[in-house]
């Protein structure tokens, strides 16, 4: 059995993934986050005497990596913690004063916190795995965690990588743009926007620090699901091209965290076309 739990995060996202046997967290939220939901997830791992085999942090936008930084530094729940995914922002150090605005979610800082976090995380357990160049051509092939469970990266290409790295503080001030914002809107707002999607032309997201996100397809069984954090689209949908899907042939998708918590920026009548629910 597989079980999904997405916690409550504000605007942000914290989503525990568990099946066989194995547990994977994807992003922190906020502090609160960690404070308040996902301790409470630990907990019952360690009841059940497990693990946490695998830590996702997507990007370092403060709405998904606040809240792994406070697990990571707290020894309890870190001593779980098998294994961390993510991309180092340390080259991007040099930006840190420039960029750091505490009303932006896009935070150098936070990104910088986390790695250095995740470095004493290290320090305290030798036998952490840490791989911190993650994106769709070095893990080219899935990465196994057991017979039935297995993980896919679609995002981010290195041409991503590389376009946030080299982006200077005006730059990202042009392309941080307004998100999509969700509060506001009620169910049928939501819905009316949806479905307009198929009247507009689509509308690319520009975000440097949203194109760097790790996402992933983790197939279970023979089950598909997709978690793409605030990935760029055109990413996603090249990505199942490469794995066979076609609009004629779509992937058969058990379930989809949409990127970008649903934002009109990163969804597309492409991407809808090349999947189908099971």
């Amino acid at each position: 059995m597989i079980t999904i739990n997405c916690m409550e995060a504000s605007k942000g996202d914290a989503i525990l993934i568990s099946a066989a046997g194995k547990n994977i967290l994807i992003d922190g939220g906020y502090k609160a986050t960690f404070e308040n939901s996902i301790k409470k997830e630990l907990n019952k791992i360690i009841q059940n005497g497990e693990l946490l085999d695998l830590v996702i942090l997507s990007h370092f936008d403060a709405d998904h990596v606040v809240g792994l930084t406070a697990l990571i530094e707290d020894e309890k729940y870190s001593a779980l913690i098998k294994e961390v995914w993510f991309n180092k922002c340390s080259e991007l150090a040099e930006y840190v004063d420039h960029l750091y605005d505490s009303s932006w979610d896009l935070s150098f800082s936070q990104g910088v916190s986390f790695e250095k976090a995740v470095k004493k995380l290290k320090e305290r357990n030798p036998e952490l795995l840490i791989k911190s160049h993650v994106n769709n051509k070095t893990f080219a092939e899935p990465v196994t965690f057991s017979e039935a469970l297995s993980l896919t990266i679609l995002s981010p290409t290195p041409e991503k990588l590389e376009h946030l790295a080299q982006n200077s503080q005006d730059e990202l001030r042009k392309l941080e743009l307004e998100d999509y914002n969700l509060s506001g809107y009620d169910d049928d707002d939501l819905s009316e926007e949806f479905c307009n999607l198929w009247d507009n032309p689509d509308i690319p997201d520009k975000s440097p620090s949203n194109g760097s996100s790790i996402a992933i397809m983790l197939s279970y069984k023979s089950n598909k699901y997709l978690f793409l954090g605030d990935a760029h689209i055109e990413t996603i949908s090249d990505s199942l091209e490469e794995q066979g899907a076609t609009e004629t042939s779509p992937e058969t998708i058990k379930f989809v965290k949409l990127s970008h918590h649903g934002s009109k920026f990163n969804i597309s009548k492409k991407f809808l076309s090349l999947i189908t629910e099971l």
